[in-house]
């Protein structure tokens, strides 16, 4: 007997094989803010891998948002620049089947005023030898971490409301371990906001620490509220 196949059916078949191809694919998506907690549009988006060879490039939009389709599985690394900021960069791991979400914060470049102090006192010893100093070897980070505070418990009103999603916090942890400057990136629901600024502005950190002494470092806090 012989099969015979509707040209309808076949390309109904051929699109929603292609659907299913295009929702399997790994995809980052990601946002761009300034500190404020403002969307950035324009800002240059660019995908690295693991060695820093450029993947792809893109802007980000209208809502501060960005995309890159059909990542390969693994490391990358996503990094922002803008004119007037610092460069941001983020790692990111890309998992089969998931897409992966970025939040990424510029902060404005620090500026530099340079100034000659002249002195009509000639100096009594050899300048070159005054002027020697110690030369101390850095670069070491260490520290960093969550001591004390827990994450928010999810609120009640927006359980029984069906409300879930991110929140998406960024803020400054302080020298002493205190969190400072928290500004809210995004958030799904004003309960869910309102549960996560409560349960971080109880938060101690280990602040990061730069050969051994307590540095400011900006940190993004994220999250997830869903059903099981």
């Amino acid at each position: 007997m012989q099969l015979r196949y509707h040209p309808f059916r076949l390309i109904a078949a051929l699109l929603l094989t292609l659907s299913c191809a295009l929702m399997s694919a790994q995809v980052i998506k990601g946002t761009v803010y300034d500190a404020t907690g403002a969307v950035v549009t324009g800002a240059r988006v660019m995908l690295m891998n693991q060695d820093y060879v450029k993947l792809a490039e893109t802007k980000s939009r209208d809502h501060g948002e960005f995309s890159f389709a059909d990542a390969k599985q693994g490391l990358h690394f996503v990094q922002v620049k803008m004119p007037m900021f610092l460069l941001c960069q983020q790692h990111v791991v890309v998992e089969p089947d998931k897409t992966a979400r970025l939040h990424m914060v510029l902060t404005v470049a620090r500026g530099e005023d340079e100034y000659d102090i002249v002195s009509d006192i000639q100096p009594t010893t050899d300048s070159r030898s005054a002027q020697v100093a110690e030369v101390r070897a850095g670069g070491r980070v260490q520290g960093f971490k969550r001591v004390s505070g827990t994450p928010p418990a999810y609120p009640g009103a927006a359980a029984k409301r069906g409300s879930s999603g991110t929140v998406a916090l960024f803020g400054t942890v302080k020298a002493d371990g205190t969190l400072a400057g928290l500004v809210p990136l995004s958030s799904a629901d004003p309960d869910l906001l309102r549960a996560s600024m409560d349960a971080v502005g109880a938060w101690r950190y280990e602040p990061m620490k730069l050969d051994g002494i307590s540095v400011e470092t900006n940190t993004t806090i994220i999250f997830n509220f869903r059903y099981k």
